[in-house]
């Protein structure tokens, strides 16, 4: 029983690993081919693996389909990934950290409001996506955290107004889904319990 115990353990163990990695590429993926479509300049053709697939100069069709196949797994799989959000992003909070302790961030100066903004960030995106983790989730929340993830792709850029407005544009639809759903939620407290609101009413009147 123990042996098997263990056993069990380590294969969950790398079921995680595996999961988590798979995770990591398909993300990866989607951002990689959301800069090749939306910046092909960036790309640099000695080091991005879509510039070396046999398809040449078709590397434009292939960033296409790289978008394509990373959403449909992306969407499919929204349910478990979500789970791991908030976790990445306090995760992440290392690197704004790193800018405002050397004010430098690869060789690259960085000025300290970009460093707090963007610690600010991604400690406010990790609390909001805990939210998602406490209900099923619904259309507007699907379509939120792909925007949000797709603005995520959006904002890796050099550009610091591109990449606050892409962020804030990706932050503000979690806001909205989050605030869709608590209203969803006291519509139905309310239309469940009737009399409650009725009760209060007539309390107010007699006063």
């Amino acid at each position: 029983m123990g042996d098997r115990s263990v056993k069990e353990q380590v294969l969950s163990g790398l079921s995680i690993t595996v999961k988590a990695l798979a995770a990591f590429a398909t993300i990866a993926t989607f951002w990689a081919a959301i800069i090749a479509v939306t910046s092909p300049e960036r790309v640099r053709p000695e080091s991005f693996l879509l510039r070396r697939w046999a398809l040449g100069t078709h590397s434009f069709i292939v960033a296409w389909i790289c978008l394509a196949v990373a959403t449909a797994i992306l969407v499919l799989t929204m349910d478990r990934w979500v789970k791991i959000l908030p976790g990445f992003f306090f995760s992440a909070t290392v690197f704004p950290l790193i800018m405002l302790s050397g004010r430098r961030y690869h060789g690259v100066p960085v000025p300290w409001n970009v460093g707090w903004s963007l610690l600010f960030f991604t400690i406010s995106a990790a609390i909001i996506s805990l939210t998602f983790q406490e209900r099923r989730l619904h259309v507007i929340d699907r379509v939120a955290l792909m925007v949000f993830l797709f603005c995520l792709g959006i904002g890796m850029t050099p550009n610091v107004s591109t990449m606050f407005t892409a962020l804030g544009i990706g932050f503000a639809f979690l806001v909205l889904a989050w605030a869709v759903d608590r209203f969803l939620r006291r519509r139905r407290r309310n239309s469940s319990n009737p009399h409650l609101y009725d009760s209060a009413t007539d309390g107010a009147d007699r006063h």
